[in-house]
């Protein structure tokens, strides 16, 4: 019977908005912690892009860890059902094991006739609940036996296997399954809980750990202090202290000082849940899904931790995700190492040769000098200079190639102090640290710095070097190559320039295409003064004698030379050409002040503006001439869309919109829309959809909009026009 009701509702959602589009369909959200929690982020993401314009999706945060009992759940079912009195709610997602509890218990009261979809539940959790028909989802799979068993295989050495837990109810919770599940390995190695310790006392015996030890946490919401956390900030203070590495079970965790564990992604979980709220809408029944049991896993690791922790990365499962691996210096430079490795090997094959062949010592002193000869011209046939550092003696070896790339001489005796000498005094401590980074790590290291040579010139250098051990380890050597690449950075700052000088054209030609609306509003004012200066003239004697009526003249000439002022200083600002100036910029004033600009533009064209602008939106960090010149050539290009349209049906939408992490602007027209085979290179340079048009408008302002960390797009409406939206990130 519920089913049946859930499946009726649904369908009338579906019939109502599709016949008189009355409502569209309400997707209620319900998540268990925080609307901070990383957790809740991803899978919020991952919800709404598989939701996308089909409903309209309302998150709510129980906030549970923190604040829970009967008392408070009434109140969170009264605030709810107040909340959407008047916005049925159609299907609702409940975002962990919680939010799932707290919906099957308080349905009744809230939406009894919406079917549930839970994501981000275990199936571990869902063990002995009577689900009813109408509610489902697909589980995630947290397997704490793979987890354990490949942090046994990466530390053979560990005896003891530590797992920490806090003291909320989800802390609780996962003590419990973890107490179950640990016995398997008990003859393998000796389980430990801690356990709602205070968060000092935690950090202290963690620190204390030795190297038969290994930990497993899903982190904490409480401590034994009363502290509240969310789980990645707990797990964030145990990784800086711990002296044993640290598995979990969350992917949000990544980053966090984790190695890593068994995981499945919360953006992931949030797209199942969103596919399964589409299928719904679309009035399937529940009963019919025919769900998969989990969301599938995988095993992650962060690359850096095991180095740190000397993991054996042949002992890593086949599909392991890498989490911050660097390219190596092979695959960044695969023909100039594959020639080195070559002269390389050839020069071992001499110098094995000449030992087996006990030649004499001169002879193997020549062997080098040829061997080295070679390897040094196969380096500048590739334009690279070799190099190697030995950090005992401070000595330096460079070839030729590379002698002639930092300006020294052929015979110099060469020290890693004179090479610090000849770099740019910014770059030198960056230099530094990155060498003695490779010392430690032992790995392929890369750094791109400045150089003085002796006339005064700059050039830009690109080193790329490897710490090697040599003489039975007792000693250590880096070897490396060095490029010029003042050219490529010559290259990209001319670009810069280009681009900015593009932009700069751009705008005044936009501006020089609307003189004529400039004109007549800069013209209104000064007729305004000047009937008012004529007006005192004839009556100056008359008007002594009405001071009121002379102080209101004098008023008007003020207000309007101040409207002329403020116009001009528009138009100055736009015109004028410097470097990037990022500051707090509110988007609805800035969208205001090119209305203003535009006003008579528009009004000359028989264009209708409308002003959708979202009430306390959060500001932005930018360019506001930069962001400015975007607006005016969107609203400029949309008035010119729409001139073959009747006059009536010339409509331009201006809207802005806060979403969690960002601003949305966008620039809708009524007009004929972008041809579908533009769609998609509409903002690569030369391309327009105007027979008149030079096709750099719509590149510049992607350039611009790019630069500002943000992303513009064009699609073309349903009924007709086309929408141009342009992002950007709130302002932290």
């Amino acid at each position: 019977m519920i089913r049946s009701i859930a499946v009726l509702a649904v369908s009338i959602c579906f019939a109502q908005g599709a016949a008189a589009g009355q409502r569209t369909c309400n997707v209620l959200v319900l998540y268990a912690h925080s609307r901070l929690l990383p957790a809740n982020i991803e899978a919020d993401r991952g919800l709404n892009a598989a939701i996308g314009g089909s409903a309209d999706t309302y998150a709510e945060f129980l906030d549970i860890p923190r604040f829970h009992g009967e008392s408070y759940y009434q109140t969170i079912v009264n605030y709810l059902r107040g909340k959407y009195a008047g916005r049925p709610i159609d299907v609702v997602v409940a975002g962990g094991t919680e939010a799932l509890l707290f919906v099957l218990h308080q349905r009744e009261q809230l939406f009894p006739n919406a079917p549930v979809v839970y994501m981000g539940v275990s199936r571990y959790d869902l063990r002995g609940l009577a689900l009813p028909a109408d509610v489902v989802g697909v589980a995630d799979e947290y397997d704490f036996a793979v987890t354990v068993e490949q942090m046994l295989r990466f530390h053979p050495k560990a005896k003891r296997l530590v797992l920490v837990t806090g003291t909320s109810d989800w802390d609780r919770a996962w003590e419990s399954r973890l107490r179950n599940e640990v016995s398997r390995f008990q003859n393998r190695v000796q389980p430990e809980f801690l356990s709602g310790l205070p968060s000092d006392e935690l950090l202290k015996r963690l620190g204390s750990l030795g190297d038969d030890a290994v930990v497993f946490t899903p982190g904490y919401f409480g401590d034994g202090a009363g502290q509240v956390f969310t789980p990645r900030a707990s797990v964030e203070k145990m990784a800086a202290v711990a002296a044993a590495p640290i598995y979990s079970p969350f992917m949000t965790f990544i980053g966090s000082g984790i190695v890593g564990g068994q995981m499945a992604g919360f953006e992931a979980t949030g797209r199942q849940a969103g596919e399964i709220v589409n299928r719904l809408l679309r009035g399937e029944p529940p009963s019919s899904l025919n769900l998969r049991q989990v969301i599938p896993s995988q095993f992650h690791v962060d690359w850096r931790q095991v180095m740190r922790w000397g993991i054996d990365e042949d002992l890593l499962p086949p599909g392991t995700v890498a989490h911050f691996r660097e390219p190596s210096i092979w695959e960044m430079h695969r023909t100039e190492m594959a020639v080195l490795l070559a002269m390389l090997l050839a020069q071992a094959v001499l110098i094995a040769g000449l030992l087996v062949e006990r030649r004499s010592r001169k002879r193997l002193g020549e062997a080098l000098q040829e061997s080295e000869a070679r390897l040094s011209l196969s380096a500048t046939s590739a334009n690279a200079g070799l190099w190697h550092w030995e950090p005992a003696t401070g000595h330096l070896w460079a070839t030729d190639k590379a002698r002639e790339m930092f300006g020294l001489a052929l015979e110099e005796n060469i020290s890693f102090g004179r090479l610090l000498a000849i770099v740019h005094p910014d770059d030198r401590d960056r230099l530094q640290e990155t060498m003695q980074k490779a010392l430690r790590s032992k790995n392929d290291t890369r750094a791109e710095y400045r150089i003085l040579l002796p006339d005064g010139t700059v050039r830009w250098i690109m080193s790329r070097g490897r710490a090697l051990s040599i003489s039975h380890g007792k000693q250590v050597r880096v070897v490396g190559l060095s490029f010029d690449i003042t050219d490529q950075k010559v290259t990209e700052l001319r670009a810069e320039q280009d681009r900015a000088r593009l932009a700069h054209l751009e705008r005044v030609a936009m501006l020089s295409a609307l003189s004529a609306s400039l004109a007549h509003e800069l013209n209104q004012p000064l007729t305004a003064i000047l009937a008012n200066a004529e007006a005192a003239q004839r009556s100056v004697t008359s008007l002594l004698e009405k001071p009121t009526e002379l102080v209101e003249i004098f008023g008007d000439i003020v207000s309007d030379v101040r409207r002329t002022s403020e116009h001009i200083r528009s138009l100055r600002g736009l015109f004028k050409r410097g470097e990037l100036q990022i500051q707090s910029v509110d988007m609805n004033d800035l969208i205001n002040k090119v209305a203003g600009l535009v006003a008579s533009d528009l009004l000359m064209r028989h264009v209708s503006l409308v002003k959708n602008l979202a009430s306390l939106l959060p500001t932005i960090e930018g360019d506001r001439v930069q962001l400015e010149q975007v607006l005016l050539n969107l609203v400029v290009n949309a008035a010119q869309a729409m001139e073959t349209c009747a006059p009536e049906q010339r409509r331009l939408t201006i809207r802005t919109e806060a979403g969690k992490a960002e601003i949305r602007v966008s620039v809708i027209d009524s007009g004929e829309g972008v041809p579908a085979e533009q769609l998609d290179k509409i903002f690569e340079p030369f391309v327009s959809t105007k027979p008149e048009g030079l096709g750099i408008g719509l590149m510049i302002c992607h350039s611009i909009i790019r630069a500002h960390g943000g992303r513009l797009t064009a699609t073309n409406n349903p009924d007709r026009g086309a929408t141009f939206c342009f992002a950007l990130p709130i302002q932290a």
